[in-house]
């Protein structure tokens, strides 16, 4: 894009009062940075003005605008009337060398870039410079050196979070990481590279770290949730989770807060629907039953356990189907035995008496239940 204006600037050195007139057709500052980088990169002694500027330093000097045109005859006319007005031609009074007016438009300069030659030779030439190990050493030193600093990593942090929040920059690389992920070979390439990193100790130490006392926002829980939803895992993962977790032990405090965790979500009315839609029609594995077995052997419920077992049960209804299964249900001997030994020695109070006499009212026996009754009461005592 053209610039519209032409602007006629000036620069004068704070201690002695000599100036600098000039044109230019960007913004004053814009060329005054101009000046200070040829100061710096070019020693010519035909310069009065970039000489002033290495000797006494870019914050020796004062900078205004003195004019702006439309035009460049007219920013040329001014150029040359003001350097006669302020006398900047002669040393006592300025830097300027010429009369002024000579301004003519900067040709327009084609990216050399697009030419593909230029750009083959360039890569190049870095590719062979980068082989030099002093240059590499060098590189490696400077980056180093550059990186710890902390204004710098806050400015480069602050530029890669503004360009990762592009929409089009977000949708770009989402579309790149698909496409790499979809390769087999790239897939195993970075499984070997995590692995390779999760398993030492000093990066399993920072990300504990930097994960203590660490709370998600909302949004984000949500965000995982809905990433997880309907995800299956595969037999293999949860084999690993489950070697990665046998013998683990975890503290009082982390058992507390998990049993806090997990009461909380249990007592939500929706994941209390949910589990029970899940669970409708559901039936178990005899592995599954044997499992279930074995880890409740020889385990012992608090108080509270009990009773919010039997406020659970109380007024719970079986369907007719449950009932009719529970007929024709043979319970085993180790089953009996041990009914048989909870039961000894219990002493049940007059309300729970009143309930089983009354649920038992005109109930009618079979023999053999009769017999099995006769026979277990022979030479057993009953104090009332």
């Amino acid at each position: 894009m053209k610039p519209t204006k032409w602007t006629v600037y000036c620069h004068t050195h704070i201690n002695s009062g000599r100036k600098y007139i000039g044109l230019t057709q960007y913004t004053m500052m814009h060329r005054w940075n101009q000046h200070c980088s040829q100061a710096k990169n070019l020693r010519s002694e035909r310069s009065h003005f970039l000489n002033a500027i290495r000797k006494y330093g870019k914050g020796a000097f004062t900078h205004k605008v003195l004019e702006t045109h439309n035009s460049l005859e007219e920013a040329n006319a001014a150029e040359i009337r003001l350097i006669e007005e302020y006398n900047t031609t002669n040393p006592q009074f300025g830097f300027n060398l010429a009369r002024g007016g000579n301004h003519v438009p900067h040709p327009i300069r084609k990216n050399p870039w697009n030419d593909p030659e230029y750009r083959k030779k360039c890569v190049e030439s870095q590719r062979l410079l980068g082989l030099n190990s002093i240059v590499r050493a060098n590189r490696a030193a400077a980056s180093k050196a550059y990186w710890s600093t902390s204004e710098h990593k806050e400015r480069m942090s602050k530029i890669s979070r503004e360009i990762h929040s592009r929409p089009e920059v977000k949708e770009k690389l989402s579309i790149l990481t698909k496409d790499a992920m979809n390769k087999p070979e790239h897939k195993e390439k970075m499984s070997i590279i995590m692995k390779e990193v999760n398993n030492r100790p000093e990066h399993k130490e920072k990300i504990r770290k930097a994960n203590t006392g660490r709370k998600l926002s909302a949004e984000h829980v949500e965000k995982m949730r809905k990433a997880n939803k309907g995800k299956k895992l595969s037999p293999e993962h949860v084999e690993k989770m489950r070697m990665a977790n046998t013998g683990k032990k975890r503290t009082s405090e982390i058992k507390e807060k998990m049993s806090i965790i997990m009461k909380e979500i249990s007592n939500k009315p929706e994941v209390k629907e949910k589990l029970r839609k899940a669970l409708i029609g559901r039936k178990l594995s005899a592995e599954h039953i044997e499992k279930l077995r074995i880890a409740s052997t020889g385990r012992k419920f608090g108080p509270e356990f009990k009773e919010k077992a039997r406020i659970a049960s109380t007024g719970r209804k079986h369907t007719p189907e449950s009932i009719e299964k529970m007929k024709g249900r043979k319970l085993s001997a180790e089953h009996v035995e041990n009914s048989r030994r909870a039961i000894t020695g219990r002493k049940f109070g007059p309300e729970f008496k009143e309930k089983m006499r009354r649920v038992n009212l005109g109930k009618k026996l079979s023999p053999e239940h009769k017999e099995k009754i006769r026979i277990a009461s022979i030479g057993r005592s009953r104090s009332f």
